[in-house]
């Protein structure tokens, strides 16, 4: 437990931002929002430029400023019309992410948290709980542990690779957990884009 936490100190201090970890700010941008936005405020600060395929209507990719990230994370961006986000990939590398190595999961909640439709955010709570809280369940974070599913739900089930796929359609958001396991190294996929229902912000 004293791992985890100083893990979650170490990222803090790496990335100089608080809200990468349970510091969520309200104004983060999200899903659905100019990346002009987006790429300069919460969970972005991350990730850098590593090549951009096209500016409009194309695709980013992303990897993590720090180094001891390159070869476990990726992050990649799809642009709608006006450079607004259409979609989030985040990748993990499954065998870092079951050792939970430098705070994988913490990274991963935040994802969750920080980068969905707003209007999205209560939905994801229980997924992003389960990834929080469930190898933490006795520890007391001060606002105490939620309660948690007696089993795991099919999204936390396809996040600790039991299941090869979970798909959710939100009222404003496609959330997909999708695991690659034919090549080496085995990969987790967490892709959010926006949902048909999404209206203006």
């Amino acid at each position: 437990m004293q791992q985890r936490t100083f893990v979650k100190l170490f990222l803090c201090a790496a990335v100089g931002c608080a809200t990468l970890f349970s510091c969520h700010s309200t104004a983060n941008a999200r899903l659905g929002e100019h990346w002009s936005k987006t790429r300069h405020e919460g969970f972005m600060l991350f990730f850098k430029y590593d090549s951009i395929i096209t500016f409009s209507g194309g695709k980013l990719m992303l990897h993590p400023w720090s180094k001891h990230y390159a070869k476990t994370l990726g992050l990649q961006v799809t642009l709608g019309a006006d450079s607004v986000v259409t979609g989030l990939e985040l990748s993990i590398d499954r065998a870092s992410l079951e050792s939970d190595w430098m705070g994988l999961r913490d990274i991963a909640k935040n994802f969750l948290r920080e980068e969905i439709d707003l209007r999205d955010s209560a939905v994801i709570d229980t997924l992003a709980n389960e990834i929080e809280f469930v190898l933490d369940k006795e520890v007391n974070y001060g606002g105490g542990v939620p309660p948690l599913p007696a089993t795991p739900t099919q999204d936390y089930a396809a996040f600790l690779g039991q299941k090869e796929t979970a798909t959710d359609d939100l009222p404003h958001t496609r959330l997909t957990l999708h695991n690659i396991d034919a090549t080496e190294p085995k990969i987790l996929l967490i892709s959010m884009t926006v949902g048909t229902l999404a209206g203006p912000r």
